[in-house]
């Protein structure tokens, strides 16, 4: 019982924080050699009952270091679902204290590596995740669009679902990488 009511009060704290740190703290531009490319980043939610999410993601990387890019691939795994299985690096909630510090040694590592793109591939919002993409450092923050998250992203995808056709995150995954490579950001 008490642990659920942490678990509130930490969503509660780090969708404050989110929204502190997107308001009030300057974006510290990233400065970078040019012939040193910057990794594009994903990040999003196992899912137990979901297994071709990550055999999606896993097609994205190949398709993204076919174009000569390094990526870098972290999972959030919800409370109570830890999966022994998973390819890429992981962590938790519990990987973040209530005053929005991390513990991850992969966390911290993916949270200082500079991104030219974050891919944020989930559907639903998520605190934590909301939180970890707010003080990610990336060039360039990319995820679908939910209401109220428009402050977190600088680009938001509308309408890459259809609601009425079988969704795969294939699909998802797919149109954001054609559309930014149109849009060249």
């Amino acid at each position: 019982m008490i642990s659920f009511f942490k678990d509130k009060l930490k969503d509660r704290l780090l969708a404050l924080y989110t929204r502190y740190s997107k308001q009030y703290k300057k974006r510290v531009p990233i400065i970078t050699n040019s012939r040193v490319p910057l990794a594009i980043g994903l990040i999003y939610t196992v899912e137990v009952d979901n297994p071709e999410k990550t055999e999606a993601v896993l097609r994205a990387i190949e398709k993204i270091k076919a174009s000569g890019k390094q990526v870098k691939v972290l999972c959030y795994l919800p409370t109570h679902q830890m999966n022994p299985n998973i390819k890429f690096k992981a962590f938790s909630k519990q990987d973040i204290n209530l005053l929005g510090h991390t513990k991850n040694r992969e966390l911290n590592d993916f949270l200082k590596t500079p991104f030219e793109h974050l891919y944020h591939l989930d559907l639903t919002s998520d605190p934590v995740l909301d939180y970890i993409i707010t003080i990610c450092n990336a060039k360039c923050k990319i995820g679908n669009f939910m209401v109220g998250r428009n402050s977190i992203f600088d680009i938001l995808f509308k309408g890459l679902v259809e609601t009425d056709k079988k969704f795969t995150f294939d699909s998802l995954i797919s149109k954001m990488l054609n559309y930014m490579q149109l849009l060249q950001v």
